[in-house]
């Protein structure tokens, strides 16, 4: 029964999990990178609990899965406060500030979820934000320069965002009879935003702020992203949606470690 209480989108793995990989094989496993990724894991896991009690899967979901959500709920918070707070005291003093990289976009999708907007796209983004952020922290306690670590971070909000964009297109286009002008209101703002990353992104490699080939790492999510917003899967391929999303992911760390190491 308490499979109902993890999350079910297995694009919501790889954009928690593939981050953080990224930056432990990046700095390794330390007094710092240990309990702020299982801080992170644990407000992951805590979230379906916390949809549960809200009310957000349903009245009978809660009447019948109420206690046994507060329970894991209660668990999984605890986990990501002792974990965070375990890091945040382990912290260079000097870094300790990056955590509100993270934070910040993790605050907007608490308020959200409370709100029980968490389904709509600016939450989505920025829980997609807040787990890309998450590497962060991480590399500039372990003495990685900011400008490494913000290319780490953003190389992943861009493709969670491009790609959360993405699904929206393909939701807005399969579902209820679709809304052309909602679906085409995604593919503008994918295409503004990934045009905009690209610019950026080269003009931080010029600047020297970024690797030399730090463009290549935003093409796997945008690509796919793409791909799909242009020709959306049919209503019976949805579940291969959220494979696309954990391929693009897997392949933007392949090519950030790549590019870092190049």
């Amino acid at each position: 029964m308490t499979d109902h209480l993890f999350p079910k989108e297995h694009g919501a793995y790889g954009q928690v999990t593939l981050p953080l990989a990224t930056a432990l094989i990046l700095v390794g496993v330390n007094r710092v990178s240990l309990p702020f990724s299982i801080s992170v894991l644990g407000a992951f896991l805590a979230h379906e609990p916390l949809q549960v009690l809200l009310g957000g899967r349903g009245v009978r979901t809660r009447r019948e899965m109420g206690n046994t959500a507060a329970v894991w709920g209660s668990l999984w918070g605890l986990v990501s406060i002792v974990g965070g707070l375990a890091a945040f005291v382990a912290m260079a003093p000097s870094a300790r500030w990056t955590i509100a990289w993270p934070l910040v976009p993790a605050a907007y999708v608490m308020v959200s979820a409370v709100r029980r907007r968490e389904r709509t796209t600016m939450p989505e983004v920025g829980a997609a934000v807040a787990f890309s952020m998450a590497a962060v922290p991480i590399c500039i306690d372990a003495g990685v320069g900011g400008g490494v670590a913000s290319f780490v971070g953003v190389s992943y909000a861009v493709t969670f965002i491009v790609m959360t964009l993405a699904v929206r297109v393909v939701i807005m286009t399969t579902r209820a009879g679709g809304d052309a002008a909602a679906a085409a209101m995604a593919r503008r703002a994918l295409t503004i935003i990934a045009a905009l990353s690209f610019l950026a992104a080269a003009g931080a490699s010029v600047a020297g702020v970024w690797p030399r080939l730090a463009v290549l790492a935003l093409c796997p999510g945008v690509l796919v992203a793409a791909s799909m917003a242009l020709r959306p899967p049919r209503a019976t391929q949805l579940r291969s949606v959220g494979w696309a999303l954990v391929g693009s992911a897997i392949a933007t760390m392949v090519v950030v470690l790549l590019v870092l190491r190049g």
